[in-house]
């Protein structure tokens, strides 16, 4: 009988410690056992260490890696990537929560695509009201994603023009060594996505594959980012072409621009209205260009997809926010529980 893949399970962990244990106890409670579980404290200053070392202590999979400094989620996920011996890895934030099934569907997925070696879910993302009571939102929308059960090929192009980013990956370690991919440690946003477009667009093809379905929830919350999102964004595509050489990369941002870069001037309107949107770190790009007509019957698409998808996931959505709600109340200690 052939034994069970190990996953490297990396979780960045910034002043961590109020939502780290219940994290930790997700991860745990995977079905699929064969776990290293790699904690990168980055510089925390509050108790995440404690809860790591707690952590460790009751289940042997979690391991601790520090550097003692505070360098970034970009950093902390590159000393994960270098630690790591498994055969997948798969990145996990510090606030976040899995269903329990994941990553045993996602391997199974992986088997299911000769020469697969990336393979992705859909994020779902929940708030938390004072009481306790879970929320669940929307799946990311898309012309490819708003459909659920069962798994299928991936068409990068499609998942490009449809999403543009949102992708929580397993990956085959081997294939990311081979890329020598990493993720850009001086991007203030966006870091994720330039690291998930190498691997989509680079050579050999990767057989990526979508399970469809919403099993990895994220915590919706107020945040803010520095201004030029859709300046960043380009430089993002030039980085990747860089990397990956890709000429259908390339094609794909020149033609997509003036859409995203109207949906990201729009959301650094919002941001700034709000008061979280922080100063410009990037200079502005020439080539950035939004279309407002083609930005706005994109983004009424987008909508449409939305509310399709939240019609779907209505009886899914009693389940998940359950199983969230129950997930919070754990630590890694209980996990079995």
């Amino acid at each position: 009988m052939r034994e069970p893949e190990t996953i490297s399970v990396i979780i960045p962990a910034f002043n961590a410690e109020a939502t780290l244990g219940a994290t930790l106890a997700s991860v745990a409670a995977q079905t699929h056992r064969q776990l290293e579980i790699l904690v990168v404290d980055d510089g925390s200053t509050d108790s995440t260490a404690k809860v790591i070392a707690g952590a460790a202590a009751v289940d042997p999979r979690v391991i601790s890696v520090s550097y003692g400094a505070n360098r970034g989620r970009s950093a902390a996920r590159n000393a994960g990537i270098d630690r790591a011996t498994g055969t997948w890895l798969a990145f996990v934030d510090a606030d976040d929560l899995l269903h329990e099934r994941r990553f045993e569907n996602m391997v199974a997925a992986a088997g299911s695509e000769p020469g697969c070696r990336v393979v992705t879910d859909d994020r779902w993302g929940f708030t938390v009201d004072p009481s306790g009571s879970v929320t669940m939102e929307h799946r990311f929308p898309a012309r490819h994603t708003w459909r659920v059960g069962g798994s299928a090929p991936l068409d990068p192009a499609r998942h490009f023009t449809d999403r543009f980013g949102h992708l929580d990956v397993l990956v085959e370690r081997s294939y990311v060594e081979r890329l020598g991919a990493t993720f850009p440690e001086d991007l203030a946003i966006g870091e994720d996505l330039a690291f998930y477009l190498t691997l989509l667009f680079s050579s050999p093809d990767p057989h990526p594959v979508r399970v469809a379905a919403g099993t990895y929830y994220y915590r919706l919350s107020p945040t803010g980012r520095d201004a030029g999102a859709a300046d960043t964004w380009q430089h993002i595509i030039d980085l990747v072409v860089e990397r990956t050489g890709s000429s259908d990369l390339r094609r794909l941002g020149d033609a997509w621009q003036p859409v995203h870069s109207y949906l990201f001037e729009r959301g650094d309107q919002s941001l700034a209205a709000e008061g979280r949107l922080g100063e410009r770190r990037v200079p502005k790009d020439s080539r950035v260009a939004p279309s407002k007509g083609r930005g706005l019957s994109w983004l009424v698409s987008v909508k449409a997809l939305q509310w399709l998808g939240r019609w779907v996931d209505r009886p899914l959505a009693v389940v998940a926010a359950a199983d969230v709600e129950r997930q919070l109340q754990r630590t890694i200690s209980t996990a079995g529980s």
